[in-house]
């Protein structure tokens, strides 16, 4: 995929989520994402409990998990600021711990959900058939079942499908 697409792709998404979130009664949008990534880092007070390694402290209102940071500038365009009239509630996990995870995140009720990769995805889709979900990327998302088809995903679940690419020697 070129550059220019997946900026084109990326602004959809969020144009996609302004959408969704402009037809909330709710004045704060909520996104919830979850990852098997290593954890952000932590932007917060200087409250030692929040710099603890321990998931609580991400859960701490006084500390803030950094969203995924290349849906901000598309976001704050569009008049979505966190802490404003936005809210993310991240979670982060090994492979086992992902359909635990999905779970906490759906209670949670967020408007949308994003997973970070086909596995985080697949836990989000049996977590939930209601909330809107958005894949960061796939290899082969018809493969893994997230969508019925590229051109038609159906179901709530969506995103950006990624080709793997070979090289000169391969």
């Amino acid at each position: 995929m070129r550059r220019r697409e997946f900026i084109g792709l990326l602004g959809a998404v969020a144009w996609s989520c302004a959408d969704a979130f402009a037809a909330q009664k709710s004045p704060v949008a909520r996104i919830g994402w979850l990852t098997t990534a290593p954890r952000p880092p932590i932007e917060c007070c200087a409250d030692p409990e929040c710099k603890s390694p321990h998931r609580d402290a991400y859960q701490n209102p006084k500390c803030v998990a950094t969203p995924p940071g290349w849906l901000l500038p598309d976001l704050h365009a569009l008049g979505w600021h966190e802490g404003d009239n936005l809210h993310f509630e991240g979670r982060f996990g090994d492979l086992a711990s992902l359909s635990h995870l999905a779970a906490e995140l759906v209670a949670l009720r967020p408007d949308v959900l994003i997973g970070g990769g086909s596995d985080e995805t697949k836990a989000l889709q049996a977590a939930t058939t209601d909330v809107p979900i958005f894949f960061m990327a796939s290899s082969d998302p018809v493969g893994y079942g997230l969508v019925d088809s590229i051109a038609h995903p159906g179901r709530n679940i969506t995103g950006i499908a990624v080709a793997p690419q070979c090289g000169a020697n391969g």
